[in-house]
């Protein structure tokens, strides 16, 4: 999947890894339709190998995952994702900022897209850096969680400044509360239970 995406790969790579710093990159590449499309697929090609290191590493094991035939537990990773972004959905449209353009909006549910393909980028890297040392399963995870962190973190900060063009300082935060810290605190929720 991932060889046969190479070249849209390396087609939206520049513009995903300047939107790590510059947040309104996000709404550059809405403005491109055939970014778009490129970035959505370059998204949904690097998702199967993204959920097959999550199932390998044990990334995310909730109680229920126990119920999940063998062969069938790499879709346990799919769902929360799929799951995740349908609250981060939900949510936004419960809590949408007045005087959202629409402009922003799409550059806010589409950033998280940006980010997921630098932090599998940085995943498929680790892993590739890491086996021929045979570390142990522990290590490989824990740098593994540590990269999910610092990729949620950057989403964070990339949403705040969308939202802060057009919010205050409180209300930034507020909905930042609202639209990223609930969804990512009910999927941990869900792992730790």
């Amino acid at each position: 999947l991932i060889f046969s995406a190479l070249g849209e790969y390396l087609r939206i790579f520049p513009y995903t890894f300047r939107s790590l710093t510059r947040p309104r990159e996000h709404a550059h590449i809405q403005h491109n339709m055939s970014l778009v499309y490129t970035r959505n697929y370059v998204a949904m090609c690097l998702l199967l190998p993204f959920c097959l290191m999550a199932d390998r590493y044990f990334l995310y094991t909730p109680s229920f995952a126990g119920v999940v035939p063998a062969g069938w537990s790499v879709t346990v990773p799919a769902a929360a994702i799929a799951a995740y972004l349908l609250l981060r959905r939900l949510l936004f449209a419960v809590f949408k900022p007045r005087r959202f353009t629409s402009e922003l909006e799409e550059a806010y549910h589409f950033a998280v897209y940006n980010i997921f393909i630098m932090l599998a980028t940085a995943m498929l890297l680790t892993v590739a850096a890491m086996l021929p040392f045979s570390p142990a399963d522990m290590t490989v995870r824990t740098v593994l969680l540590s990269e999910i962190a610092v990729a949620f973190l950057l989403t964070c900060w990339n949403v705040m400044q969308i939202l802060s063009l057009h919010c205050s300082v409180l209300g930034t935060f507020l909905y930042l509360c609202a639209l990223e810290l609930i969804p990512a605190g009910l999927l941990l929720y869900s792992e730790l239970r």
